[in-house]
């Protein structure tokens, strides 16, 4: 256990530990979800606190590292074309620079590597360039919404469409019903059978089942639909 502090005790990794540990916690917050860099985030956040617990630490520099932490937050949470971002990363440098003082008995004062402050400034900008460059390019995305937006999507028959039942897409329960190929009668849609949006009549998707590799090439519906059925188990050959 003396060998792990005293492993933690040195300035240069209690530094290295909190800032990774604030960065993996910033990712987590980005992508929320993701879990290991929040997890790995966390334990080495709790590291470097208690690295930083055996050290003559300065209160004004760690405020500052919270600071630059808080400022990265606000921005992933507002997107403000970047300005918390730069902001963040002078208030990471100067914490980091006067993230330790001299000890009260006379001896130098305690400094990191410049090389890892480099290293993990880089690292953070690096980030919040990241970060800025998807914030900017959503902003500019095409808003979907409709069936634009569900016609692509990804859908599934949750119960049996005979012609109508239950459908998820996006996520989200739609009752939907069978749109017929024009001059055929309406195929029931089985459970579990993938399906393609067609139309949007109120709040009724209107859906038609997708066929199954090697028919689904089929030029012609009719003989296409003649190859087989759509069955719980999958496609049976007729």
């Amino acid at each position: 256990m003396e060998s792990i502090i005293q492993i933690l005790s040195d300035p240069n990794v209690a530094y290295l530990l909190l800032a990774l540990g604030v960065l993996g916690l910033l990712a987590e917050l980005f992508h929320p979800g993701a879990i290991i860099p929040g997890a790995a985030g966390a334990i080495a956040f709790i590291l470097g606190l208690i690295g930083l617990g055996h050290l003559p630490f300065s209160w004004g520099g760690l405020v500052l590292l919270a600071l630059a932490a808080g400022l990265f937050t606000f921005e992933l949470s507002t997107g403000m074309s970047g300005l918390l971002a730069v902001a963040a990363l002078v208030a990471f440098v100067a914490g980091s620079l006067t993230l330790f003082k001299a000890p009260s008995s006379g001896l130098d004062a305690i400094v990191v590597n410049p090389l890892i402050i480099g290293a993990m400034t880089l690292l953070m900008a690096g980030f919040g360039l990241y970060v800025f460059k998807v914030v900017r390019n959503s902003r500019h995305a095409p808003v979907q919404s409709g069936l634009e937006g569900l016609r692509n999507s990804p859908a599934q028959a949750i119960t049996r469409l005979n012609p109508r039942g239950k459908v998820r897409v996006q996520g989200e329960v739609w009752t939907a019903e069978v749109d017929p190929i024009p001059g055929l009668d309406v195929t029931p849609v089985e459970v579990g059978q993938p399906v393609e949006i067609t139309g949007l009549e109120g709040v009724i998707l209107k859906v038609r089942g997708k066929l199954v590799e090697p028919y689904a090439d089929q030029t012609d519906p009719a003989q296409a639909l003649d190859f087989g059925e759509w069955t719980e188990t999958g496609w049976s050959k007729k």
